[in-house]
Protein backbone atom coordinates (compact mmCIF):
# COMPACT_ATOMS: atom_id res chain seq x y z
CA UNK A 1 0.00 0.00 0.00
CA UNK A 2 2.89 2.56 1.00
CA UNK A 3 4.09 1.69 -1.96
CA UNK A 4 1.19 2.67 -3.88
CA UNK A 5 1.31 6.03 -2.17
CA UNK A 6 5.01 6.33 -2.56
CA UNK A 7 4.88 6.06 -6.26
CA UNK A 8 1.70 8.46 -6.53
CA UNK A 9 3.53 11.17 -4.81
CA UNK A 10 6.77 10.82 -6.54
CA UNK A 11 7.76 12.78 -10.01
CA UNK A 12 6.34 12.48 -12.61
CA UNK A 13 3.21 10.57 -11.05
CA UNK A 14 2.00 13.44 -8.65
CA UNK A 15 1.56 15.37 -11.91
CA UNK A 16 -1.52 13.62 -12.91
CA UNK A 17 -2.18 12.99 -9.26
CA UNK A 18 -2.74 16.66 -8.58
CA UNK A 19 -4.64 16.67 -11.88
CA UNK A 20 -6.86 13.43 -10.29
CA UNK A 21 -7.65 15.25 -7.87
CA UNK A 22 -9.05 18.42 -9.30
CA UNK A 23 -10.95 16.02 -11.33
CA UNK A 24 -12.46 14.36 -8.55
CA UNK A 25 -13.06 17.59 -6.49
CA UNK A 26 -14.91 18.79 -9.71
CA UNK A 27 -17.23 15.70 -9.76
CA UNK A 28 -18.01 15.84 -6.12
CA UNK A 29 -19.48 19.66 -6.42
CA UNK A 30 -21.31 18.50 -9.99
CA UNK A 31 -22.77 15.24 -7.39
CA UNK A 32 -24.25 18.14 -4.68
CA UNK A 33 -25.52 19.92 -7.83
CA UNK A 34 -23.06 22.87 -8.20
CA UNK A 35 -22.33 22.34 -11.11
CA UNK A 36 -23.41 20.90 -14.36
CA UNK A 37 -21.30 18.24 -16.17
CA UNK A 38 -21.87 19.81 -19.24
CA UNK A 39 -20.82 23.43 -17.99
CA UNK A 40 -16.90 23.39 -19.85
CA UNK A 41 -19.26 22.53 -23.87
CA UNK A 42 -19.47 25.67 -25.14
CA UNK A 43 -15.87 26.61 -23.98
CA UNK A 44 -14.02 23.99 -25.55
CA UNK A 45 -14.20 22.72 -29.06
CA UNK A 46 -12.52 18.41 -28.55
CA UNK A 47 -13.77 17.44 -31.61
CA UNK A 48 -10.41 18.80 -33.18
CA UNK A 49 -8.89 16.40 -31.22
CA UNK A 50 -10.90 12.71 -31.50
CA UNK A 51 -12.86 13.59 -28.39
CA UNK A 52 -16.31 15.15 -29.08
CA UNK A 53 -19.61 13.68 -29.01
CA UNK A 54 -19.24 13.49 -24.74
CA UNK A 55 -19.28 16.15 -22.70
CA UNK A 56 -15.88 17.81 -22.36
CA UNK A 57 -15.66 17.43 -18.65
CA UNK A 58 -16.40 14.04 -19.03
CA UNK A 59 -13.44 13.25 -21.94
CA UNK A 60 -10.53 15.56 -19.97
CA UNK A 61 -11.71 12.81 -16.30
CA UNK A 62 -11.29 9.83 -18.52
CA UNK A 63 -7.91 11.68 -19.88
CA UNK A 64 -6.75 12.24 -16.51
CA UNK A 65 -7.61 9.09 -14.96
CA UNK A 66 -5.92 6.83 -18.18
CA UNK A 67 -2.45 9.17 -17.83
CA UNK A 68 -2.34 8.72 -13.86
CA UNK A 69 -3.36 5.20 -14.09
CA UNK A 70 -0.22 4.94 -16.87
CA UNK A 71 2.18 6.50 -15.23
CA UNK A 72 1.16 5.31 -12.04
CA UNK A 73 1.97 1.59 -13.67
CA UNK A 74 5.29 2.79 -15.03
CA UNK A 75 6.61 4.73 -11.60
CA UNK A 76 5.71 0.84 -10.30
CA UNK A 77 7.62 -0.92 -12.92
CA UNK A 78 10.13 1.51 -12.98
CA UNK A 79 10.74 1.87 -9.07
CA UNK A 80 12.28 -1.48 -8.31
CA UNK A 81 14.71 -1.28 -10.60
CA UNK A 82 17.15 1.15 -8.70
CA UNK A 83 18.46 2.34 -12.22
CA UNK A 84 21.32 5.68 -11.92
CA UNK A 85 19.86 8.86 -11.42
CA UNK A 86 20.23 9.57 -15.41
CA UNK A 87 18.23 6.81 -16.40
CA UNK A 88 15.40 7.20 -13.63
CA UNK A 89 15.32 11.47 -15.10
CA UNK A 90 14.99 10.07 -18.82
CA UNK A 91 12.51 7.54 -17.41
CA UNK A 92 10.40 10.11 -15.89
CA UNK A 93 10.50 12.58 -19.04
CA UNK A 94 9.58 9.80 -21.11
CA UNK A 95 6.51 8.96 -19.07
CA UNK A 96 5.96 12.52 -18.54
CA UNK A 97 5.18 13.07 -22.47
CA UNK A 98 4.01 9.52 -22.72
CA UNK A 99 1.25 9.33 -20.12
CA UNK A 100 -0.70 12.04 -21.69
CA UNK A 101 -0.58 10.69 -25.22
CA UNK A 102 -1.46 7.19 -24.35
CA UNK A 103 -4.48 8.61 -22.65
CA UNK A 104 -5.62 10.64 -25.24
CA UNK A 105 -5.54 7.66 -27.29
CA UNK A 106 -7.15 5.66 -25.09
CA UNK A 107 -9.89 7.84 -24.63
CA UNK A 108 -10.12 8.75 -28.42
CA UNK A 109 -10.73 5.30 -28.89
CA UNK A 110 -13.39 4.75 -26.03
CA UNK A 111 -15.18 7.95 -27.45
CA UNK A 112 -15.47 6.74 -30.71
CA UNK A 113 -17.08 3.53 -29.11
CA UNK A 114 -19.20 5.66 -26.91
CA UNK A 115 -20.19 7.50 -30.30
CA UNK A 116 -20.87 4.24 -32.32
CA UNK A 117 -22.91 2.58 -29.36
CA UNK A 118 -24.91 5.96 -28.71
CA UNK A 119 -25.68 8.27 -32.25
CA UNK A 120 -26.12 12.22 -30.76
CA UNK A 121 -29.07 13.61 -31.94
CA UNK A 122 -25.96 16.76 -33.14
CA UNK A 123 -24.71 13.87 -35.06
CA UNK A 124 -24.23 14.99 -39.29
CA UNK A 125 -26.63 13.42 -41.55
CA UNK A 126 -24.02 11.17 -43.46
CA UNK A 127 -23.87 9.03 -39.71
CA UNK A 128 -27.44 9.02 -39.69
CA UNK A 129 -29.41 6.07 -41.23
CA UNK A 130 -31.50 6.77 -44.31
CA UNK A 131 -35.30 6.37 -43.92
CA UNK A 132 -36.77 3.64 -46.54
CA UNK A 133 -39.67 6.35 -47.03
CA UNK A 134 -36.80 8.64 -48.85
Amino acid sequence: MWTVIDAAASFPTHVFTAALLVVVCFWLVVAAGVADSACFDEDIDVDVWGLGGIPVAASFSLMTAFAWTGSLCAALLTGPLGASWVLTALASGVVLAGAPLLAWWLTRALVRLLRRRHPDEHASSAYLPRSPLT
